[in-house]
């Protein structure tokens, strides 16, 4: 699947899109991908997270990093009040890390200490 940005194109396979059904039944939407720089692509992943109503996404190659001037306003435009972000960054080199993108509303994921 091809998704035809504003910014650029982003690629992914077909099982980079996943809905992934628990023992509970509950239905939950995973989208999984390589955003080769989260920087100029805020925009339109969370129109993907709003209109595909994404729960969860994790973003390799983020390469967003917290001692990013921006920093702060990307993470608020991507995530609005509906979801939470959580981040690796690649330590000590540029590109890499990986972002997981959450509805904080419904889930509630563990936080490194």
């Amino acid at each position: 699947m091809t998704l035809n940005l504003g910014t650029g194109t982003l690629k992914m396979k077909p099982t980079n899109m996943l809905t992934v059904v628990t023992l509970c039944k509950v239905i939950l939407n995973l989208c999984v991908l390589n955003a080769q720089s989260l920087r100029n692509k805020v925009s339109d992943l969370r129109d993907i997270l709003t209109e595909r109503c994404i729960d969860i996404m994790v973003v390799t190659e983020s390469w967003l990093k917290p001692t990013d001037p921006d920093y702060g306003f990307r993470v608020n435009e991507l995530c609005g009040e509906d979801y939470t972000y959580l981040s690796v960054p690649r330590p000590k080199k540029s590109g890499g890390g990986i972002s997981i993108i959450y509805k904080h509303c419904c889930y509630h994921l563990p936080t490194a200490k």
